[in-house]
């Protein structure tokens, strides 16, 4: 998108013309106030003009053998009617209408540099009063103001920094847009560092949301895969957790099985179990020898000693050592939560969440303006 702010050759013209006004009005006020004089000669009318110049209050201007003079009060009246159209072209008509005259006919507006609405009463009075700083050079036009304006970001002159005002088209007008190093949508606060032949999307502009989007509830398992990498990794000082890498969904051994040794790697979570052995069934004979040699023993016990319920105990030997059977999981183990695929994660380089969206197959932030999940490649 074009930059709105870039209309400098606009704004000097519609001064030109602002000035061109101020100056028919004052104008009008000389003709009508002042008196002229004929003399004989221009050398006469040279010499009487210069006197009254030199020597008195009033005011007088030779053209020819002709003078017009101004009387002192004449003076006071010109000077107040030339503050008033000032204050009048630059405070009070754009701080309710936020235009001056020269301002309208080539379609500007002054605006807040954050939401881009009219700037108001207090900015424009800011404004046109900084016109004494802006203005310097005076009769020679206001040198200050036209060059920080062609110099500075957003074409800004002193009164628009303080009063924190820009110039820009009237279809702009409530419709905020970044302005590099002028307003937060356009101020960069850190550059994002991207993973390695994942796609490039480009930098976000906006301010972090007020509030945390809502989580989508869980959907079921698409027959797409996974991204085949991760999201865009921040600069951030906080380590962000990354989705795993593609590849089938971790299968887990069903209730009544052996526990398999849990596997190495990266990807452990996402590889099956290893093949497990079967279970020996050699201890079976061992276990039958050993219950035929307890009912042998517990025979001759009997018949050799009487039992005696309160003193003795009958004596079973240990059944022969049997081989140590794998332990059996109570319950399969969970899936590990992966971030940025089964719900939102953080992104400090958007300064908003994103996740992985399985239908678009690409990844989405969260937009606080539009309150919905837009791509990240827009």
């Amino acid at each position: 998108m074009d930059d709105p702010t870039k209309v400098a050759g606009l704004r000097i013209v519609a001064w030109f013309i602002d000035a061109m006004i101020g100056g028919l009005f004052l104008l009008g006020v000389i003709l009508a106030t002042g008196t002229n004089t004929a003399f004989e000669s221009s050398i006469t009318a040279e010499l009487q003009c210069d006197f009254i110049n030199d020597f008195t209050d009033d005011a007088c201007i030779q053209s020819g053998s002709t003078l017009y003079l101004w009387t002192g009060e004449d003076v006071g009246l010109l000077l107040l009617v030339w503050i008033g159209a000032s204050v009048l072209l630059t405070m009070v008509i754009p701080a309710f209408t936020g235009w001056s005259p020269g301002k309208r006919l080539l379609g500007l507006r002054i605006v807040n540099k954050e939401t881009f609405e009219l700037a108001g009463v207090g900015a424009n009075l800011l404004r046109g009063l900084l016109w004494i700083v802006d203005g310097f050079g005076y009769f020679t036009g206001p040198l200050v103001g036209g060059i920080t304006m062609i110099s500075s970001d957003g074409s800004r002159r002193v009164g628009d920094m303080a009063a924190k005002t820009l110039v820009v088209k009237a279809e702009h007008v409530g419709r905020p847009v970044a302005v590099r190093n002028v307003n937060s949508l356009g101020r960069i606060t850190q550059v994002p560092a991207f993973i390695a032949g994942a796609p490039q999307p480009p930098a976000s502009t906006y301010a972090s949301p007020h509030s945390a989007p809502p989580i989508p509830v869980a959907s079921p398992p698409s027959s797409s895969p996974p991204p085949p990498s991760g999201p865009p990794t921040s600069m951030a000082s906080e380590p962000q957790p990354t989705p795993p890498a593609a590849g089938k969904p971790p299968v887990f051994p069903p209730p009544g099985t052996a526990e398999p040794a849990p596997p190495t790697g990266p990807l452990a979570a996402d590889q099956p179990p290893p093949p497990m052995s079967e279970p020996s069934t050699d201890i079976e004979p061992a276990i039958a020898s050993a219950e035929a040699l307890s009912s042998e023993t517990n025979a001759e016990a009997s018949t050799q000693h009487p039992a005696d319920p309160e003193t003795e105990a009958t004596v079973v030997p240990d059944p022969p050592p049997q081989a140590d059977a794998p332990s059996m999981p109570t319950e399969p183990p969970s899936p590990v939560a992966r971030p940025g695929i089964d719900s939102p994660m953080w992104d400090d380089a958007r300064d908003t969440y994103i996740q992985w969206d399985p239908r678009l197959e690409e990844w989405v932030m969260w937009s606080e303006s539009s309150s919905s999940w837009i791509p990240i490649s827009r």
